[in-house]
């Protein structure tokens, strides 16, 4: 499958998934998307995504229902952040940059920066040893 459109295949996959299990969230969804990239990891939502599913399976439970209009503590976002490429966002409807930003740390780094610092990393590995 071509790279760009993976995007399209799983997220037809993951709605019709959610469909199946009686938790729409097509309009969920889009709003997510508009709203710029809803992801940190292939595998890993910010967590307001997860905030909105699991007030859909609220809905669905015998038990009264709050509207609560907190924070959600997002730990991943304080951990390392790689970007989207604009070539590939892009193609997806979206804005990417070339920023990056190690874990433990509010600095972002350019792609220049980073590379230097993964030279700077690797060269302190034993020769032969990273596979």
């Amino acid at each position: 499958m071509e790279f760009f459109a993976a995007w399209q295949s799983s997220r037809e996959n993951l709605l019709g998934a959610f469909t199946g299990a009686g938790l729409p969230i097509d309009q969920m969804f889009r709003r997510w998307a508009r709203n710029g990239c809803f992801m940190h990891t292939v595998n890993h939502p910010h967590a307001h995504v997860f905030v909105d599913i699991a007030g859909l399976a609220a809905t669905k439970l015998p038990v009264e229902r709050r509207e609560v209009d907190l924070p959600v503590p997002d730990a991943l976002a304080n951990g390392a952040i790689y970007p989207c490429y604009p070539e590939i966002a892009e193609a997806n409807g979206c804005r990417g940059g070339y920023y990056f930003k190690p874990v433990q740390s509010d600095e972002l780094m350019t792609l220049t920066e980073f590379v230097a610092m993964c030279h700077e990393a690797y060269s302190q590995c034993p020769h032969g040893s990273l596979r």
